[in-house]
C-alpha cells in the first residue's frame, strides 16, 4: 500500500519519525506500506514519477 502524506510547513520530522510512522501502519493495515511524502514528491527530478503518483493520488482523509 502506498501512503502520501503531507504535513503542515512548521512539522519537522526525521527519516526515522517517516520511519517509524511507515512500521505503525504496516501493523494497522497488516500488509506493507510505502510511506511517501508529497512535498518530496513534488520535488522530484523525475517528470514521469511525480505525475504519475500526484495523479492517481486520492484523498482518503484530509485535516483542515
Amino acid at each position: 500500500m502506498d501512503v502520501l502524506v503531507r504535513f503542515h510547513d512548521d512539522v519537522r520530522y526525521s527519516l526515522f519519525d517517516l520511519v517509524s510512522m511507515g512500521e505503525q501502519l504496516e501493523q494497522i493495515f497488516h500488509r506493507p506500506v510505502d510511506l511517501l511524502d508529497r512535498k518530496a514528491i513534488e520535488q522530484s527530478a523525475n517528470y514521469l514519477r511525480r505525475q504519475t503518483i500526484l495523479r492517481s493520488s486520492e484523498v482518503i482523509y484530509a485535516e483542515r
